[in-house]
């Protein structure tokens, strides 16, 4: 059950949007580009055979690790009413975190390990309790708006970073290291500075009630509220359905690039610009998809953003001109943030207050299970039928079994 229906505070609205904007930023030039780089080319300069088992060990390990934490650090935050402190304790170290990567220099690659499993888990962790303040920040007719504009934000603020930092990534990690490190300190500024209005006024919240926290401990409760699970079937029935939608969406970010290049022989710097096209696409894209799910209906809307995957999977399946990669491309820009931003919507109006920091923790850790089954799929496909054509459309049931979800749904 929601709150009444609170009046709207545009400056609170705008601080928590901030928060998207400067985290974006860690997720595109940590992840994404800059710290994956110099992981291969510097930690792991003399044992460059070794440097892709090991990312991708650290990278899946930082993910499950955070899918394990996530709903019981929302439990106790939930408890509390305290989303916004946990919030706050995490934030600072995951900012910490991402400094502490320029203190990996050349060859110490256990350090590098370390340094980013550290700042990366801590990254998820704050990002699923970051989400579970959507219901105090806003009411329900405006939750698609605002999370749509916080997602479009994201998008905003990891090209502003990359505008800023561009000079310290552009040169060799190998030849370019004191640029590199730099950087990231950079980064992790970036990502501090645009957090803290949120965490400084943060919103008013909820706390569960006393006698669930008198009974039991984050783990019995988690194991109570999974046997349980009709009393709030609307709400687990989401965090099913979006799992199977995120198999998807997330194994496509994945592969994308890898696809380009491999199958249609594409360069970095063709399929960077392709990178580019779709995020300025998803900017006003995932703004207006928010604006419609309050309008329209947050679930329908969302229902309707698969069907559009669908056609993206379908297309790069079967695309044999280049118009049709920069379709897809354009296509993927109007989906790729607003599945998510309407997604967070959707949770927001359907889990207790009280407890959101559980239900977006569970979410949370459905969504990184995702992370790690999907793209292995895809692999083992791609591999046995030696096609990675017929890979993409092994995530074509994914995308129905979500879709059938969405639609069967009552509530």
């Amino acid at each position: 059950m929601q709150p009444p229906e609170r009046p709207p505070s545009a400056a609170l609205e705008w601080r928590w949007g901030l928060y998207d904007f400067g985290n974006s930023a860690y997720a595109l030039l940590i992840g994404g580009v800059g710290f994956q780089l110099y992981f291969k080319e510097v930690a792991f300069r003399h044992r460059a055979g070794e440097a892709d088992f090991w990312w991708g060990s650290v990278v899946a390990a930082s993910i499950l690790l955070s899918a394990a934490l996530s709903p019981l650090v929302g439990v106790t935050a939930d408890r509390r009413g305290a989303r916004s402190r946990y919030l706050s304790r995490l934030t600072a170290l995951a900012v910490l975190g991402t400094a502490s990567l320029a203190a990996v220099r050349a060859e110490s690659a256990l350090a590098a390990v370390l340094a980013f499993l550290f700042a990366n888990t801590l990254y998820n962790v704050a990002l699923a309790l970051y989400d579970s303040l959507l219901p105090f920040v806003a009411g329900p007719s405006r939750q698609g708006m605002v999370s749509g504009r916080g997602w479009a934000l994201g998008f905003a603020g990891g090209i502003a970073c990359l505008s800023l930092t561009h000079p310290f990534f552009t040169g060799a990690p190998a030849q370019s290291e004191g640029a590199y490190r730099t950087g990231f300190v950079l980064v992790a500024a970036f990502y501090g500075c645009f957090a803290l209005p949120l965490l400084l006024f943060p919103p008013r919240e909820e706390k569960a009630g006393e006698a669930l926290a008198a009974q039991q401990g984050p783990v019995t409760q988690l194991v109570t509220s999974l046997k349980h699970w009709r009393a709030h079937r609307a709400a687990f029935r989401f965090i099913l359905a979006y799992y199977f939608i995120s198999e998807a969406i997330l194994t496509s970010i994945y592969f994308t690039a890898n696809y380009l290049s491999t199958t249609f022989s594409m360069t970095a710097s063709t399929i960077l610009g392709l990178t580019v096209l779709l995020q300025v696409v998803a900017i006003p894209a995932t703004w207006l998809s928010g604006r419609l799910a309050d309008a329209w209906s947050p679930r329908k809307t969302l229902a309707g953003s698969v069907v559009v995957w669908m056609v993206v999977v379908l297309l790069l399946a079967t695309a044999t001109a280049p118009w049709q990669l920069y379709a897809a491309a354009v296509l993927m820009g109007t989906v790729i943030g607003s599945t998510q931003a309407v997604g967070r919507a959707c949770l927001a109006r359907l889990a207790p207050p009280a407890r959101s920091g559980e239900f977006f923790g569970l979410n949370s850790m459905s969504s990184k299970v995702a992370a790690t089954l999907g793209p292995f799929l895809f692999g083992a496909v791609s591999t046995m039928t030696g096609s990675q054509r017929m890979a993409w459309l092994s995530l074509v049931p994914f995308l129905v079994i979500g879709l059938a979800l969405l639609l069967t749904d009552r509530s």
